[in-house]
């Protein structure tokens, strides 16, 4: 079926039509949702709530001027997008624990003001003793600064799974400075 054929025959509710759009686009959908959250829990109902996305346009009549995987493509990002603003809200919370577990080590308090500073301080007081696995994520974002859509092209993998390993490693490190300084 062309993509005419598949958008005029899937706003009408035919299942041929229904079926080429879905048939047609499954590996081109399921990639892009890969991109951001390959490993990721969410990857799977991304990729159905991107058919989700593209039946409910359809079923309301918005017919896209787009071909159909450029149209799916666009959908994809969009569905992968809440999954990668929860993570993101995530990292903020744990920064703010990780700046307030930082203020209560008096040494790091009379160092500086700076709660940034006091958690850099921190983890490099502990890194060292954090499991090897969380070392590398840890020292890239934290201590080189390195941004996490960065550390996800340095790590080869997307962005869900290097935010997900940069959350792992910094819950590592917070466990060990509560251990060494019984927070």
């Amino acid at each position: 079926m062309t993509d005419d054929e598949i958008y005029t025959g899937a706003m009408e509710g035919d299942d041929d039509a229904l079926h080429a759009l879905v048939s047609s686009t499954r590996e081109h959908v399921e990639r892009v949702c890969a991109f951001f959250l390959a490993e990721d829990e969410a990857l799977p109902g991304a990729v159905v709530g991107s058919y989700s996305r593209a039946l409910v346009a359809l079923g309301k009549g918005q017919r896209p001027d787009l071909p159909v995987k450029s149209w799916l493509s666009i959908l994809a990002t969009q569905e992968c997008f809440g999954t990668l603003a929860r993570l993101r809200s995530d990292y903020d919370v744990q920064t703010k624990q990780l700046e307030d577990m930082a203020g209560k080590i008096p040494t790091l308090v009379e160092i500086t003001n700076d709660p940034k500073e006091r958690v850099n301080f921190m983890i490099r007081g502990d890194i060292e003793d954090i499991p090897e696995n969380h070392r590398l994520v840890l020292a890239m974002s934290e201590l080189e600064g390195v941004h996490f859509l960065e550390l996800a092209k340095r790590l080869s993998c997307s962005w869900a799974t290097a935010l997900n390993r940069l959350l792992a490693a910094r819950q590592a490190l917070a466990k060990r400075v509560k251990e060494n300084f019984g927070l």
